[in-house]
């Protein structure tokens, strides 16, 4: 006997629903009908209901393969490159998890090392250049209409500033005298400090120079965007509230009588009132 949830949600897809009404008669099969109802209010049943949930909600999200794919850490190019290695290592009978917690040991290992730093580096630089990748695929990635994702925004990249031309520039050597186990916070504090004494110093004339081109480019590129040239995109302008209408004079009501109203202009002078006592000549 198969017991379906007779409540469901209107947005709830099939492969949900199959999914919930499998796990339920999976459920009171293998449990007797007068302890089901307590039993399937358990907390451990819910939570294992949630887990079924979960998965077939993930396996229907639709996703596009031509979409770009994340940039690899230097840990994965490590992995990539070592794996053969620590399978080696290990023997052939290995398992998977073994093979990973080697790796992770070597990984470890090859980060405190200083005499390896080159060999660290290697793999730093391959992920900095693949993650560039990544931001290049992805500026330039249009979803499918039938996603509903919504495009990045588009237009020109606003100008860097001065202390991130300095932070480009000195990044690696800062690295190396804090050592491969300097955490990326630790670097940037010692970017920072390194720039206020430059600046203490006035010093900084190199990479003002430097930002200040930058931004007149950026406002060169958002000039030719808004002139809408023929590759240029559509400039989004800013739009101000509407001006409100002028609301047109109500028409004066007839006065009672049928007597058409008087025409606008300056108002018929009263006579004056005839004085008490006195005939009016």
């Amino acid at each position: 006997m198969v017991y379906r949830i007779r409540y469901i949600n209107e947005n709830t897809n099939m492969t949900t629903l199959k999914a919930i009404n499998k796990f339920v008669d999976t459920f009171f099969t293998e449990n007797n009908l007068e302890t089901a109802k307590t039993m399937w209010s358990s907390d451990a049943t819910q939570k294992a209901l949630k887990t079924v949930l979960n998965k077939a909600e993930k396996g229907t999200k639709e996703k596009d393969p031509n979409a770009p794919k994340r940039g690899k850490s230097a840990y994965l190019y490590f992995c990539n490159m070592n794996r053969d290695a620590a399978r080696k290592t290990l023997g052939p009978d290995a398992k998977a998890t073994e093979v990973t917690s080697q790796l992770g040991a070597m990984w470890n290992t090859l980060k405190t090392d200083k005499k390896r730093s080159s060999e660290l580096s290697k793999y730093e630089k391959m992920a900095a250049e693949d993650k560039e990748r990544y931001e290049k695929d992805r500026a330039e990635y249009v979803p499918p209409e039938h996603l509903g994702i919504k495009k990045a925004k588009t237009g020109p990249k606003r100008g860097k500033s001065a202390y991130l031309y300095f932070c480009e520039a000195k990044r690696d050597e800062v690295r190396k005298t804090l050592g491969a186990d300097a955490k990326a916070a630790d670097v940037t504090r010692k970017l920072g400090e390194m720039w206020n004494k430059l600046k203490g110093q006035n010093k900084t004339g190199e990479y003002d120079k430097l930002a200040e081109a930058d931004k007149e480019r950026y406002y060169s590129e958002k000039e030719a965007m808004a002139a809408g040239g023929a590759d240029a995109e559509p400039a989004v302008k800013e739009t101000s509230a509407p001006a409100k209408k002028a609301v047109p004079a109500k028409k004066p009501t007839p006065a009672k009588g049928g007597k058409a109203p008087a025409k606008a202009g300056k108002a018929p002078a009263k006579k004056p009132a005839p004085a008490k006592g006195k005939a009016t000549k």
